[in-house]
């Protein structure tokens, strides 16, 4: 089990498996309110410091034997324990008192790829040295050398016995090439945000509240919303680096909303009155826990999921701070499908629970009710709100303006930011075409009609939850018509990943080019923190 000491620390139970030690770090998370504690340091580890530099509040401690919990993981090979800490706010830099070995350090000797990739995904220092003098870098490339070198007979033999006396795995040429190429990559990267952010540090001149309303927009996507939450941390630490005093990120809004995967983040933010780094927390916990246990109570698991984080009596009108929160779904007893809005303000809409009476967590579970994904909650027709608005920014705006109408006010904006969950790769496709002019034509070619019939409804469910194209080409008109600026943050994506993915290596490597397309896009981070500290 888990313990506290008096200065709120934790310690853990190594003896028991990678499984048991996250579910024990997933029930602190819950019961410390959902929140990433951390503190941020001063102190540069190296000459080229990371982006972010902080302390965790009940992890970063170490043993006896001068070892945090994070070295502690990456040291056996705990992939989710050692994930799970980085995203509950654990350092990524921290070292071992006797060695100087970083988790870096460790996942590089031990050819630990996926854990490599995760620990630059959350910004850990490629440039740390141990107490011999050597990066990770250093490391890779002495390992590299040693593997490309032709032993002796003597020499291989001793070392077939060496591995084999040894209970630490050493990483094989393939990994250490894979390593790094990702270490080589994070550094330029982050010298590149860095250099940008230290040549640009002026603000816009505050709108003394003379700004129109500011909104953010979040798109569904499934497991995807875990890119959303990594734009999230990048703005925010871009804001606490331009001001010291800045706010985690839902005070710069005045609407905040959001749909599917992408409605649970836009009400996590304001409701948990978190930040970007809470939020991606949850959303690893909604992939791995929901998606990754038995199908048939994937319904009942994420209702568990949704009440542990918003408590199962929270209603929609709970909220006592300045912000309004928008999430989507779809009335689906109804054809076509009618757009139905689930808000922390205004009446009741088409006869359903106002937000006096709908839990926060019903709101999110409908607007994520995906037809074959999950059943719908308590017979009530709605539906994932991605069938009709999987990127709600436009029809958000629509009903700002509406809603401003009712309450006698003239709306104006003054910045929408909408983020995406990603773009993913096109993919050629075969055939398409469907002519049926009689009966018997169905079977003269049935196998060319069955791939057509994939192939079109692969395209028209492609297009439901359409998010980019003619979206963006709307919104961007809609916000130049009220000349305010318009931000659209979306990383391409690798590979495609599915909405219902729960396997760690593939959410680690997509959370990790997401945050090299982030640090290769300095300005586009910038824009988006000046521009809300200028409200």
């Amino acid at each position: 089990m888990a313990t506290y000491t008096s200065q709120a620390v934790v310690h853990f139970d190594w003896e028991v498996d990678d499984d048991e030690v996250t579910e024990q770090l997933w029930k602190i998370f819950v019961s410390r309110g959902c929140s990433v504690e951390f503190v941020r340091e001063n102190k540069k580890a190296t000459k080229r410091p990371r982006l972010v530099k902080r302390k965790s509040v009940l992890f970063d401690h170490f043993d006896e034997g001068g070892k945090s919990p994070l070295i502690k993981a990456a040291e056996l090979n705990y992939l989710k324990t050692a994930f799970s800490l980085l995203l509950f706010g654990s350092s990524p830099d921290s070292q071992n008192q006797t060695t100087g070995d970083t988790p870096l350090h460790i996942a590089t000797r031990t050819g630990n790829v996926v854990l490599v990739k995760g620990l630059i995904a959350c910004n850990a220092d490629p440039l740390i040295t141990n107490k011999l003098g050597k990066t990770p870098i250093d490391v890779a490339c002495e390992m590299s050398n040693e593997l490309s070198s032709t032993p002796s007979f003597m020499d291989a033999v001793a070392h077939v016995f060496s591995l084999a006396s040894s209970s630490e795995r050493t990483a094989s040429g393939p990994e250490l090439a894979q390593i790094k190429e990702a270490l080589i990559k994070a550094v330029e990267l982050q010298a590149k945000s860095r250099d940008y952010f230290a040549e640009h540090p002026e603000t816009l001149p505050k709108n003394n509240g003379s700004s129109g309303a500011f909104l953010l927009s979040v798109d569904g996507g499934g497991v995807r919303a875990f890119n959303v939450t990594n734009a999230l941390i990048n703005i925010e630490e871009r804001i606490m680096q331009l001001d010291p005093s800045g706010k985690n990120l839902y005070h710069y809004f005045d609407y905040i909303a959001g749909t599917s995967s992408g409605g649970v983040g836009a009400c996590a933010l304001p409701y948990l009155k978190v930040d970007g780094y809470s939020g991606r927390a949850i959303v690893h916990r909604g992939a791995v826990n929901v998606f990754g246990g038995p199908f048939p109570e994937r319904g009942e698991r994420m209702d568990r999921f949704l009440q542990d984080i918003f408590t199962k009596e929270r209603v929609m009108a709970d909220l006592d701070i300045d912000c309004r929160v928008i999430v989507t779904s779809a009335l689906g007893n109804v054809s076509p499908y009618k757009l139905h809005l689930l808000t922390s303000y205004g009446e009741p809409r088409d006869g359903l629970a106002g937000p006096t009476e709908r839990k926060v967590w019903e709101s999110c579970r409908v607007s994520t009710a995906a037809p074959t994904y999950f059943p719908l909650l308590n017979d009530l027709k709605l539906l994932d709100g991605g069938l009709i608005c999987n990127n709600p920014t436009v029809d958000s705006m629509a009903e700002i303006i509406q809603q401003g109408k009712k309450e006698g006010k003239l709306v104006d904006f003054g910045c929408v930011v909408s983020i995406g969950t990603g773009i993913s790769p096109i993919k050629q496709t075969g055939d398409v075409e469907l002519f049926l002019p009689n009966a018997t034509s169905i079977f003269m070619n049935l196998t060319k009609n069955l791939q057509a019939i994939g192939n079109l409804t692969q395209h028209f469910l492609n297009e439901v939850v359409q998010s980019d194209g003619q979206e963006i080409i709307r919104a961007q008109s809609f916000c130049d018509a009220f000349g305010c600026p318009y931000f659209r943050l979306t990383p391409p994506l690798a590979e495609d990943v599915e909405l219902d993915c729960s396997d760690q290596t593939k959410l680690i490597e997509m959370l990790y080019n997401t945050q090299m397309y982030y640090l290769d896009n300095p300005q586009m981070i910038d824009d988006v923190a000046k521009t809300l500290l200028s409200k």
